[in-house]
């Protein structure tokens, strides 16, 4: 199903509702054209957490195509059919992660570990869906995902690199389930000489325990010794979590690999932390895979 353009809040925008059999459920997927031109055919740009993250992948787009860096793009944003942003943090945790943190689980009460699900409806589904609808070849591509998006992009650089050309993976979750991503790494390096992909990968520079330790200061007196009392016990449940040093060791072993065919590159975005990176990660991501200044 489809609404008319005109109700989408956005320009150039389609609003599609899609049931997929992979994954027993209905995804929202907008549809973008950005900066298309007669005769070019547009890169497919796919989007996680749509319902958050469309409107400003939109406007960061026209800026950087109105500088004449990127291709024309097709943004398939997929998201939920939901009415509040609340909504959307059991889905994407369905959705997004590779495999159950039975830590995570409990504390959250979401359900988890559908990654291969929603790879499948991305292949099987989605992408056989663009090409009918859409004079695009949806292989020649590129993904962005941040946070659970970002490792659920490793998930599949390492399972199916082929799914996408190019992966912009920011502030991502790489501590989800005491970093079984960096196993899922070890296991691909074991069976492959190569990995055929261009990645960049961003972090905020207070995504670890200094900016923990900021976020409670900047708390007010009378809320500050509950968190922190919070943020010992999960210290102590679970171990503590540093999202920039967990970048650095990713970056590294990939690296580390010599893979052949990977091009790969990092940053740590000064002052910024996981709730005020995006926008950045979004940026650099797609400057670094389409050889634009940055």
């Amino acid at each position: 199903m489809m609404t008319s353009p005109i109700d989408s809040p956005f320009l150039n925008t389609e609003v599609h509702f899609l049931d997929s059999d992979a994954v027993g459920a209905q995804f929202k997927v907008l549809i973008g054209k950005s900066g298309m031109k007669e005769g070019v055919p547009p890169v497919v740009l796919f989007l996680t957490d749509a319902d958050l993250a469309f409107g400003g992948t939109m406007n960061t787009l026209w800026g950087l195509q109105f500088a004449g860096w990127l291709p024309p793009m097709l943004v398939v944003g997929i998201g939920y059919p939901i009415n509040d942003e609340s909504e959307s943090f059991p889905l994407r945790s369905r959705d997004l992660t590779p495999s159950v943190d039975d830590y995570v689980a409990q504390q959250s009460g979401w359900p988890s570990g559908g990654a291969d699900r929603f790879h499948r409806f991305i292949t099987e589904e989605l992408k056989p869906w663009l090409g009918t609808n859409f004079d695009v070849d949806p292989d020649d591509n590129v993904y962005f995902g941040d946070s659970y998006g970002g490792l659920f992009g490793a998930h599949v650089l390492f399972s199916e690199p082929a799914t996408f050309k190019r992966y912009g993976l920011g502030s991502s979750s790489f501590w989800y389930n005491h970093g079984a991503i960096f196993e899922s790494e070890a296991r691909y390096a074991q069976s492959n000489r190569d990995l055929t992909a261009k990645v960049f990968c961003s972090v905020g520079a207070y995504e670890g325990p200094e900016g923990d330790q900021l976020l409670l200061a900047w708390l007010p007196q009378d809320k500050r010794a509950e968190a922190e009392e919070a943020a010992a016990r999960e210290l102590a449940d679970y171990g503590e979590t540093d999202m920039v040093a967990d970048q650095h060791r990713f970056v590294t072993a990939l690296r580390s690999r010599n893979y052949p065919s990977l091009l790969i590159d990092s940053e740590i975005l000064p002052g910024e932390f996981h709730m005020t990176a995006a926008p950045l990660n979004f940026s650099r991501a797609m400057r670094y895979l389409f050889d634009a200044p940055r």
